[in-house]
């Protein structure tokens, strides 16, 4: 399953603003010992100098502007909505540090579990494809079994609510069409007769 992409923080910037500076050290002392691209170590640093921010700043700007024009498919934004809606309830109840639960994002049966607990919650059960079956395939001892019921259980609680928002919806439209149709069966005349009935008594 795809992990949804956060913008970049400061660590990404960092590491590549370092990589700069290396890559400036390098071809200072290439040049000090060969002569290229310039002449000795201090001109091309003092010609390398602004490279590392410049490439901080290339890099900001893309990712922001990447970021902006990139729209987030359907999809995609169902994913997130499951992933950090399951995840945020695994860190809460079994309060897991941070490389704690990443361990556990890095399983491989356990992304394979999360994608198809996702997978059910976009398409719902089936006799091939089960909660209780996907589950099944962790035993009591693996580090991800209690992380895999929590999931499980998130997942069939956002399947209740999203089947309960549905009934709510076909209830709503069909009292709407109820209503509609008994406004059309309505007898214009029967009605303008009412009306000067009321008001030849008044």
């Amino acid at each position: 399953m795809n992990r949804y992409k956060r913008p970049l923080g400061f660590q990404y910037y960092f590491r590549m603003f370092s990589s700069a500076v290396i890559a400036v050290l390098v071809v200072g002392v290439i040049s000090e010992f060969f002569g290229w691209p310039t002449e000795g170590f201090i001109e091309a640093i003092n010609t390398l100098l602004p490279l590392p921010f410049l490439v901080v700043i290339f890099l900001f700007i893309f990712n922001t502007l990447n970021r902006r024009f990139q729209k987030p498919s359907k999809e995609r934004e169902k994913e997130h909505a499951f992933l950090m809606r399951t995840s945020n309830r695994v860190r809460d109840e079994l309060e897991y540090d941070k490389d704690k639960f990443k361990e556990i994002q890095n399983n491989q049966a356990f992304q394979n579990f999360y994608q198809q607990a996702f997978t059910i919650f976009k398409e719902g059960e089936s006799e091939a494809l089960t909660l209780e079956s996907i589950s099944q395939e962790f035993n009591e001892d693996d580090p991800a079994y209690e992380a895999v019921q929590i999931v499980v259980d998130e997942t069939r609680n956002m399947l209740q609510e999203r089947s309960e928002e549905q009934n709510s919806t076909e209830e709503t439209t069909e009292s709407e069409q109820e209503a509609s149709t008994s406004d059309n069966d309505s007898d214009p005349f029967e009605d303008l007769e009412k009306k000067s009935k009321d008001t030849s008594n008044e």
